[in-house]
């Protein structure tokens, strides 16, 4: 908050062309502190910063209002996510659940190939996040409607129903903020200052959960170190990683392995 305070405050008086530099340094600097927000509300989240669970639902659900995600929806889908890790069946409504073959859309295989990865890897980092929140979109294909602003959505049960209005309260009372903003300061500086930031902390964080879950070689028996650079590792993962098919030389039927051949 102060770094934004500070360069709000001087950044008219930087000349330019070095202020394109600073525009460039300041939104790399808050998006990683937004992407920081994130982790701290996610650690929230699993009650992992307080013994008091009010005191963590509390923070955070400001936090994750601030950044335009439904604290309560999203903590109780990923609660279900741990309880259920490597499960293909149970875990549904989470970001980059394995896929089988049988589930892929018809146009995969035509966009298995160079440019359809760049094209489907910048997609997948620009609105991923806000279309698997409204839409369930990179989540397990589900007959029923899943998105998680719906209190009646199959992402939640009984019990949950009030958080979820509780959590579309905080990011509509967040949004209204941010209107307030842009027709106090315009929209171009509510996009510079905020838009762009956030943008490239929801990139990070997708980015960092593909990792965490998708490598050629993680569905097998053993968890493996990798130590492949990030950029090369997500180019790699998401080529090779685009469905799973059982292993049918395992004596374990349960394993799955990651493949991209049609």
């Amino acid at each position: 908050l102060q770094f934004l305070l500070y360069f709000h405050h001087f950044f008219h008086f930087i000349p330019s062309p070095y202020s394109y530099v600073a525009w460039v340094s300041y939104w790399i600097v808050q998006g990683l502190v937004f992407s920081a927000i994130f982790v701290i509300a996610h650690e929230r989240g699993h009650n992992a910063f307080c013994d008091y669970q009010w005191v963590n639902d509390t923070v955070g659900f400001i936090l994750h209002s601030a950044l335009l995600v439904p604290y309560f929806s999203w903590k109780n889908g990923h609660r279900r996510h741990h309880s259920n890790t490597s499960s293909l069946e149970r875990v549904m409504y989470i970001f980059f659940v394995p896929r089988l073959k049988s589930e892929l859309k018809w146009y995969y295989k035509y966009l298995n190939n160079p440019l359809g990865q760049v094209v489907t890897l910048a997609f997948t980092i620009i609105l991923g996040e806000p279309l698997h929140l409204a839409f369930n979109l990179f989540g397990k294909p589900s007959d029923l409607f899943a998105c998680h602003f719906d209190p009646y959505a199959p992402i939640c049960n009984d019990r949950e129903i009030k958080q979820i209005y509780i959590s579309n309260a905080g990011v509509i009372a967040a949004t209204y903020v941010l209107y307030r903003l842009a027709l106090a300061q315009g929209l171009p500086w509510l996009i510079c200052f905020y838009g762009v930031p956030l943008l490239i902390a929801k990139n990070l964080y997708i980015l960092v959960t593909f990792l965490h879950h998708t490598h050629p070689s993680l569905l097998g028996e053993y968890y493996q170190f990798d130590d492949t650079p990030v950029h090369k590792a997500i180019w790699r993962d998401f080529k090779k990683c685009i469905y799973v098919e059982k292993d049918e030389e395992s004596p374990d039927k349960g394993v799955f392995w990651y493949k991209n051949k049609f």
